[in-house]
């Protein structure tokens, strides 16, 4: 039997690999447990800090609390369902974090207590934007909300074709945010009016926000693309190939851009689109963005490990052991790293790799990550050789894993206005 991934760098000139849907889901949703077993208490949500506090939020279905120098929980929310891969934000001592048991909260920074929440009609995936007096985010009902950050009440809302599991990025009045209908969308902040939109090849996807920088946005795609589009018009740069999907954001610092792909690589790229470095781990769903600060880059892996390297020149500087996956984005403060691991733990690390303390959430059962055998297929067939190497599978490029620097450079014709507007019921 075909395992993903032990089996993945075969020679698979003979072989097809396809996804089971065209659409693509984040694996981590199977990570609240089974029913036999109960709740499970990974942690896939990244940190965020309020004051002394580490914050972060749990598959157990709670949102933590922690002092940040000794572990000790100051307090802990509880939800109807698993905080995901929403990272909570904060705005003027409340807490914004969205939960699988489909509403968006609103807690007291200070004490844990809950000020108002908003149901939606689906799951809220990804992290939420607090500006101001309002709060934009998306939801598994397909619409992208903006409401009163004070009151909870709604503003305006927004259709998409598909599920909403990105996280909104403001930049200059305008919303931007990706959707499982492939298309990432550019909103008029603050009516919710549809400027642009980009077609993409695949499913949109980030936990966390997209960077804008120097007139463009950077985002990932599961078609295996880190797209470079200009903000001005949605019209496209450059396109980047990687062999996997892309769900963590592409980070541009100092000139450079990061961003890991399944393909069990972590990548360096610049401005223009060109490969500087690629460091591969043995994993193959790599998921974490990158935290970057003096020279060294930090990201986990779905190897257990977090990884410190030379920013410049990708080279490995240590990694620290878990006992599950890290597909959060680490979070560094005052000297230390803060980051989950989906067995069950919050750690506390040095900036040279040694453990200061750890916490344990309520529950001890780790998240299933589905086999590969629920995600793709594998069929043996007789192809020419060459036509072969130039397929795609699934949106998963299965060329030589060499074959990274990408020749595709076109813009994209995919802009046009969404008729997707009504009002829902999910009040």
């Amino acid at each position: 039997m075909f395992e993903f991934d032990r089996d993945f760098e075969l020679e698979l000139g003979s072989g097809e690999v396809r996804k089971k849907s065209n659409k693509f889901m984040l694996l981590w949703k199977w990570a609240e447990g089974e029913k036999e077993t109960g709740i499970a208490g990974g942690v896939t949500s990244s940190p965020s800090r309020f004051k002394n506090l580490v914050l972060f939020g749990s598959n157990d279905h709670y949102l933590y609390a922690l002092d940040s120098i000794t572990g000790k929980m100051a307090w802990r929310f509880k939800s109807g369902s698993m905080f995901a891969d929403s990272r909570p934000v904060e705005l003027g001592g409340t807490i914004y974090i969205g939960s699988f048991d489909g509403h968006l909260y609103a807690i007291d920074a200070e004490s844990g207590k809950e000020i108002w929440r908003f149901k939606t009609g689906g799951k809220v995936y990804g992290s939420c934007c607090a500006v101001g007096r309002r709060v934009y985010f998306g939801s598994e009902d397909s619409f992208i909300y903006c409401l009163n950050s004070s009151s909870g009440e709604e503003i305006w809302r927004f259709k998409t074709g598909a599920e909403v599991g990105s996280a909104p990025a403001l930049h200059s009045g305008t919303l931007f945010v990706g959707s499982y209908d492939d298309n990432l969308y550019a909103l008029d902040a603050s009516t919710g009016k549809e400027k642009w939109r980009f077609k993409s090849g695949g499913n949109i996807s980030n936990p966390l926000p997209y960077y804008v920088e120097d007139g463009t946005i950077y985002i990932g795609c599961t078609d295996g693309n880190v797209y470079a589009i200009r903000i001005a018009d949605g019209t496209e740069k450059w396109r980047f190939r990687t062999g996997g999907w892309i769900l963590a954001s592409p980070k541009p610092t100092d000139g450079f851009i990061y961003f890991v792909s399944s393909d069990g690589n972590m990548y360096c790229i610049d401005k223009d689109g060109n490969q500087i470095w690629r460091f591969r781990t043995d994993a193959y769903m790599d998921g974490s963005e990158a935290t970057i600060q003096d020279g060294v880059l930090y990201y986990g892996s779905s190897n257990g490990n977090l990884y410190a390297l030379d920013a410049k020149t990708g080279k490995e500087k240590w990694r620290f052991r878990t006992n599950g996956e890290i597909v959060s984005a680490p979070l560094l403060l005052d000297g230390r790293l803060y980051f989950g691991s989906f067995d069950c733990h919050l750690y506390c690390t040095d900036t040279n790799g040694r453990e200061i303390w750890r916490f344990k959430t309520s529950s001890s059962i780790r998240g299933r990550v589905p086999p590969a055998s629920e995600w793709f297929e594998f069929e043996v067939e007789q192809k020419d050789e060459q036509a072969e190497e130039a397929r795609e599978y699934g949106g998963v490029n299965l060329a030589p894993v060499q074959s990274f620097e990408s020749d595709y450079h076109f813009r994209s014709e995919y802009q046009f206005k969404s008729e997707y507007h009504h009002r829902s019921e999910y009040r």
